[in-house]
Formats: structure tokens, sequence, C-alpha cells
């Protein structure tokens, strides 16, 4: 994150890879790492297997989403 200018105390200029073209003016709303809740549970030993595929399939689709950047 950068100010705009100097004397903009206010108003903050971000980057970042945007979803379509063209430019936004409103309040922005922030995603950020304290904002996920993730319910920890236990796993049997027969779904081991499966977890570990939907895993590796998950980080498949994001290795493929992330070369069309």
């Amino acid at each position: 994150m950068r100010h705009s200018s100097p004397n903009a105390s206010s108003e903050k200029t971000f980057s970042g890879i945007p979803a379509s073209p063209g430019i936004a003016i409103g309040p922005p709303i922030f995603i950020g790492r304290n904002l996920l809740n993730v319910e920890e549970r236990t796993l049997s030993p027969e779904e081991v297997p499966m977890e570990i595929h939907k895993f590796l399939k998950a980080v498949q689709k994001t290795k493929e989403e992330l070369l069309m950047i």
C-alpha cells in the first residue's frame, strides 16, 4: 500500500491484479486471513485418501489459474 500523495492522508492507492478492466470508486472491502473460519475435524483412516485427492486436485487447479495470469 502506498499513499497517492504526501498531502492526501485519507486517500490511498492500491494496486493488484484486476478482475476486469476499468476503475472503481467506492468503499473498499478488505478480505484477510482473520476473516477465514475453518472448522477443525478428525478424519477416519478411510477418509484420508479422498482428502489427499481433493487437496491435490485443488493444488492443480490453483496452478492452472496462476498460469492464466
